[in-house]
């Protein structure tokens, strides 16, 4: 379902919020959905640990409106322990996401 912007993303799921990391290091999963009306050509994603920007990545490709797709990010260095993981969609077209 789409909410009738025409260049909206968002972010449907992610494998976790907090993550017990053992070896030192994590690659987060997500999956993108396409909420806007017009296709969806690229995001940037902001992957956040403890409140410390740790990585971006650009993700290119053709998503049409209300599709989803999964996305793997980059591996991320990290201490052992548990971590808060926030991961921000933006930039949806390379223009300012309105919502």
């Amino acid at each position: 379902r789409t909410n009738g912007v025409s260049v909206d993303s968002k972010l449907k799921s992610y494998n976790t919020s907090f993550m017990q990391c053992g070896s030192g290091s994590f690659q987060p999963k997500v999956t993108l959905q396409n909420a806007g009306t017009d296709d969806l050509f690229s995001v940037d994603f902001e992957v956040y640990v403890d409140n410390v920007l740790e990585a971006n990545y650009n993700w290119g490709g053709t998503l049409a409106k209300g599709a989803t797709t999964d996305v793997t990010l980059p591996v991320i260095a990290s201490t052992p322990g548990v971590h808060q993981i926030i991961i921000l969609v933006t930039s949806p077209n390379l223009v300012s996401d309105l919502n």
